[in-house]
């Protein structure tokens, strides 16, 4: 039978299945616990900041404010912080810091775009922003406005799902909120992208997949361990993502003279017990 009038149909389809959300390449910018364009700030001391630290490109160590006493290397390519379990490096530092800082920018701003450009979300504007108690599954989420957590916020899924979380607001994660992994989630999976220019965390917030403090900053009583807090390369806005590795960054000449020293005692002790036995 033939239509009397044609109708044209119009289909729109997600470009990933649902839960196939490829991870976000962080490349260079990964092997920092934090990294600024503009500076970072910690207000209140003591932070407690496991991981490497970076500002740049033509951001100098001068951006680093707040109480951080930072104690430069003798080879002048990093600083060192007693609130740091790491290293800190910033453009006006020696070579090849200037060329790596640049570096981790650009990838940062790759990634920054990368997950802000993710398309069709999975979920919109889900619980108004209201993350208190959500168990969220894999997927995107796209959140038109601000977010908050003042308790606990669950990932459930498996070790190779991917969570992007799209806010193009502010974020307020509270004082002793926590994220939590569920059924074999993994924490360098979980990637926040926060376009607003201000973010808050709070005093003990326990942050298992941890998104970044406002002004790239760790306040008193928050230790993020291990967790990538990047920039927006061209402007306000944040992205995040835990990690369960340690970093790839190579070690210092200082760090490894360290633990070579040390492997020689351990050995000399090692030898010392072995005669006494």
């Amino acid at each position: 039978l033939a239509m009397a009038n044609p109708v044209a149909w119009a289909f729109t389809t997600k470009s990933v299945a649902f839960t196939g959300q490829a991870p976000v390449t962080l490349g260079l910018t990964s092997t920092y616990a934090i990294f600024a364009n503009t500076g970072i700030t910690n207000a209140t001391a003591p932070a407690a900041v496991t991981g490497d630290m970076g500002v740049g490109p033509a951001v100098t160590s001068a951006a680093i404010t707040g109480p951080w006493a930072l104690a430069m290397d003798i080879g002048g390519t990093f600083s060192t912080s007693t609130q740091v379990t790491g290293e800190v490096y910033a453009f006006d530092y020696a070579a090849p810091t200037p060329a790596d800082v640049t570096t981790a920018s650009a990838d940062m701003g790759t990634a920054y775009g990368d997950a802000a450009g993710r398309l069709l979300p999975d979920f919109q504007d889900l619980a108004g922003g209201d993350l208190n108690g959500l168990t969220l599954t894999p997927g995107l989420y796209n959140w038109s406005g601000a977010v908050t957590l003042t308790s606990d916020l669950i990932f459930s899924g498996g070790p190779d799902d991917v969570w992007i979380l799209q806010i193009a607001g502010t974020a307020t994660l509270g004082s002793a909120s926590s994220t939590l992994l569920s059924g074999g989630a993994r924490a360098r999976n979980i990637f926040w992208q926060v376009g607003g220019a201000t973010m808050t965390l709070g005093t003990n917030a326990g942050w298992t997949a941890a998104p970044p403090a406002a002004a790239a900053a760790a306040n008193s009583g928050s230790a993020p361990h291990g967790n990538r807090h990047v920039t927006d390369a061209a402007g306000p806005g944040w992205l995040a993502r835990a990690d369960e590795r340690k970093s790839a960054k190579p070690r210092s000449p200082r760090a490894e003279a360290a633990g070579a020293a040390a492997a020689r005692g351990d050995a000399a002790r090692s030898r010392h017990a072995s005669a006494a036995a």
